[in-house]
């Protein structure tokens, strides 16, 4: 009698799996918040909660209690986030085994870095099983299919297994993890089971982390992942969620978020540029880093070069010539970069021209010279006609008296300062020997009533004074020739 029993199965089952299996597309639905009960207060002590609600009748059971919740992707695990008040009324619709306590006082992520990759379902790692990349139930073409099998009716489940690695950015910490998987399950008529994500571990092995995925299609998820959880979950350094179904499950797109902590080197305790140092560039340096992969140096916001960690000194030649520079550098590691320091440099520069120079013409016997100083000077070269009459060094009085000089010869002074960045341009002046002393109008070598009367003859205008005589009959030296010039002029006479 048993026998024919068992005949009679096989050749229903038979019977049915010959017909043409299809599969209707699923609509997709959501499943609802994290902080699905809304939080108001945020001094509240929160308890991140997953709740293995894989059943009608629990859901109904949570809901009860919690309507709140929105469970809207039917039979699955969540992750909610419930007060004291709330977790005590879940506690009394759900025995232990239905929920678990992923944190007794959760707090969300305080983090200056946020990490977040999405894989389509065929862009997994590794499988194993039944599986194959064709959507069965889903409008998408990227997927994968866990737990492959195409026949309409088979009382025989084929089981699959998918996993996927996400590459994480460099980190000190992971504060918190998070997962979600979008997909949908395509045979739940007339066996079902459970299609399963977790977390591959250390090991590379299934973690202690078990959820269970919607059969709807829907977001299952946030999963998240608290810090103490987190450094047990690396497979081979990489973040691996895995999923296992013997239902045909659909997964249409896989996403990880990280909250972490990356801290950069520290900045160089000290930096420096040299100021009006060097001639042909900016002598630049700064004190080793520990933990540093390398530093980046700028010059004036741009980026010039980049060093090894041993480097801790430059010399910029290309910086230019009269210019100062802003220069910054940071520290490298696998976190990103430092912050930067600055110091203002730049090249010692030949001196700039003197103010004036002055060259006499107003005594019969010398010719004198002086100019006006100049900063970062050496030396003063004294030019007459071009060629060089003497050197000076800085320091000392600027003032040169010229004796080996003609009458009737006006001759060109010219100064440049020099340092040992090169030399300045020439500022010049013309000197020359006075014709004769004021008041010897005549040019005898003396005076006397003879100077008198030529004198009187220019302020009657009888007469026309060439600029030397002018000069000569302005006794009192106000530039006006007039009868003071003769009380002057005798005054000197009956005095001498």
């Amino acid at each position: 009698m048993k026998i024919k029993q068992i005949l009679l199965l096989f050749f229903f089952c038979g019977l049915v799996s010959s017909q043409e299996n299809q599969f209707e597309i699923k609509p997709f639905s959501e499943n609802g918040r994290l902080d699905a009960l809304s939080i108001k207060d945020n001094s509240e002590r929160m308890h991140l909660i997953q709740l293995d609600v894989v059943n009608d009748s629990l859901m109904h059971r949570v809901l009860s209690f919690l309507p709140n919740l929105e469970l809207y992707a039917g039979p699955a695990s969540y992750h909610r986030l419930l007060n004291d008040n709330q977790f005590l009324r879940l506690k009394e619709a759900l025995s232990e085994d239905s929920y678990s306590i992923l944190d007794q006082n959760y707090l969300p992520p305080d983090s200056r870095d946020y990490w977040a990759v999405t894989l389509q379902g065929n862009q997994y790692n590794s499988s194993s099983g039944e599986t194959n990349n064709e959507c069965m139930c889903i409008d998408d073409s990227d997927c994968v299919v866990v737990g492959y099998n195409d026949s309409w009716y088979n009382p025989f489940d084929y089981y699959g297994e998918v996993s996927w690695s996400f590459n994480p950015p460099s980190f000190d910490e992971v504060l918190e993890a998070r997962v979600y998987v979008a997909g949908a399950q395509c045979d739940s008529f007339p066996l079902s089971s459970e299609t399963t994500m977790s977390v591959k571990n250390n090991d590379c092995s299934w973690s202690d982390l078990q959820v269970t995925l919607s059969e709807n299609y829907t977001v299952n998820g946030p999963y998240v992942i608290p810090d103490d959880m987190i450094n047990d979950l690396w497979c081979n350094g990489s973040f691996q969620p895995v999923i296992g179904s013997e239902d045909n499950y659909n997964v249409n797109w896989i996403q990880v978020e990280l909250y972490y902590i990356c801290e950069s080197s520290n900045i160089p305790e000290a930096f420096n540029a040299s100021l009006n140092e060097y001639c042909d560039y900016v002598d630049i340096s700064w004190t080793p880093v520990e933990n540093t992969e390398g530093y980046r140096l700028y010059r004036d916001g741009d980026l010039i070069m980049e060093f090894n960690s041993a480097e801790t000194q430059y010399q910029d030649y290309f910086s230019q010539v009269d210019v100062s520079h802003n220069y910054c550098i940071s520290a490298l590691n696998e976190c990103g970069e430092s912050e930067l320091i600055c110091s203002i440099g730049g090249r010692k520069t030949a001196p700039n021209a003197s103010d004036s120079i002055e060259a006499t013409n107003e005594f019969t016997d010398y010719i004198q010279v002086n100019w006006t100083s100049t900063e970062d000077t050496q030396y003063y070269y004294l030019y007459r006609d071009a060629s060089l009459l003497t050197i000076l060094p800085s320091g000392q009085p600027l003032e040169y008296i010229d004796e080996f000089v003609d009458i009737n010869q006006i001759y060109e002074y010219c100064i440049e300062s020099i340092n040992d960045c090169g030399a300045s341009d020439w500022i010049c002046s013309l000197g020359s020997l006075a014709a004769g002393n004021i008041g010897d109008i005549n040019l005898d070598q003396q005076i006397d009533v003879l100077d008198i009367v030529i004198l009187l003859n220019f302020i009657l205008e009888l007469q026309t004074p060439t600029n030397e005589q002018l000069w000569l009959s302005d006794i009192n030296g106000d530039e006006i020739l007039n009868i003071l010039d003769i009380v002057s002029l005798v005054s000197y006479i009956l005095e001498n």
